[in-house]
């Protein structure tokens, strides 16, 4: 199985043994980390917030950049 390989490596990288694993940001803390309020992706599916997160530009990044042109 392809899946079943792909895990043992990715588990294998950071050194992880076959019981251990990493788990998945939640959709607020994905939020969070976005420096977005949270919920605000509330309504979709965890699978579609997370996706809205992993596209979604960091606002304080973004703020902090048009200040530094500015000045």
């Amino acid at each position: 199985m392809g899946g079943a390989r792909q895990a043992g490596l990715a588990r294998e990288k950071p050194g992880l043994g076959p019981k251990q694993w990493l788990r998945r940001l939640t959709p607020i803390e994905l939020e969070r980390l976005n420096g977005f309020p949270d919920e605000w992706t509330f309504g979709p599916s965890d699978s579609k917030r997370v996706f809205f997160r992993g596209n979604a530009l960091v606002n304080g990044i973004i703020h902090r950049l048009g200040n530094f042109i500015l000045a």
